[in-house]
């Protein structure tokens, strides 16, 4: 596991503990793998 890479800026870490590059990667993660909706 890189943990470098968690702290760039623009990256966007879900608590879950993956990366993504924007919010819209992140919230699409947060609807399919955690069942949350972002209104």
């Amino acid at each position: 596991m890189a943990t470098s890479q968690q702290t760039q800026s623009g990256y966007h870490t879900c608590s879950c503990g993956e990366s993504f590059e924007t919010t819209e990667d992140l919230l699409e993660h947060g609807r399919e793998a955690h069942g949350l909706h972002v209104f």
